[in-house]
């Protein structure tokens, strides 16, 4: 048995990762195929389906203001940048269910601290992240549901919040799970707060402010 058997996931873990939307899409591509010819695999799917929906209940729609985007670049680029796409931030179904599945592991925030929560999503949900912040500690938990960091580049987290003139840089993002301590003097307005991601160089923007193209959005909303 090689290595690489060793790590390769079971067709259950494979369900559960595809019904999450966890896979990236050359991945969720090869799956699929497999599904077509697989009834047993197609019913490892339904099985995981049934199980993580009742937690979509849980987590309400929600749609920003039209003008949040606007503000948001204006906010981010100290010049009128190049054109750049914006899409919309669209609250998911499975995807509040892996949201779900971070906000309630336990030990992850303090007992009855108010949590807010975010989706940052592009338009065809090729590239999503879940945020959910504690207010009493600042832990913030930002989990990359599908997408890649194209190699050479990193993909860079913005804090935006109304008293604050320029938005707070919180670091770059890895492909998996990233935890960060929002500074105490950003917390007060979190229910006011946008979390943004840049594409930057390699090691995060080099000039405190985002220089490329604005990947995603997603307001702050209390849980």
């Amino acid at each position: 048995m090689t290595d690489t058997d060793l790590h390769k996931p079971s067709d259950e873990d494979s369900a559960a990762e595809y019904a999450l939307h966890l896979m990236a899409p050359a991945e969720r591509a090869a799956f699929e195929a497999r599904l077509a010819a697989e009834p047993a695999l197609r019913a490892m799917v339904d099985f995981w389906h049934d199980r993580l929906s009742p937690l979509d209940g849980e987590f309400a729609p929600a749609v920003p203001p039209a003008n949040l985007f606007a503000k948001v670049e204006a906010r981010l680029f100290e010049t009128p940048a190049r054109r750049r796409l914006w899409w919309p931030w669209l609250a998911g179904g499975l995807v509040a269910a892996a949201l779900a599945v971070v906000v309630l592991q336990p030990g992850l925030f303090a007992p009855d601290a108010p949590v807010y929560t975010a989706e940052m999503a592009d338009e065809s949900r090729s590239i999503v992240l879940t945020a959910a912040v504690n207010a009493a500690t600042g832990a913030l938990t930002v989990t990359r549901v599908s997408g890649i960091v194209p190699e050479g580049r990193d993909q860079e987290l913005w804090l935006i919040v109304p008293e604050v003139d320029a938005p707070i840089s919180l670091g770059v993002l890895p492909d998996t799970v990233t935890e960060i301590t929002i500074p105490e003097t950003f917390r007060a307005n979190l229910n006011q707060a946008v979390l943004a991601i840049s594409d930057e160089p390699s090691g995060g923007s080099p000039t405190g402010v985002a220089t490329g193209a604005v990947l995603a959005v997603g307001p702050l909303a209390l849980n």
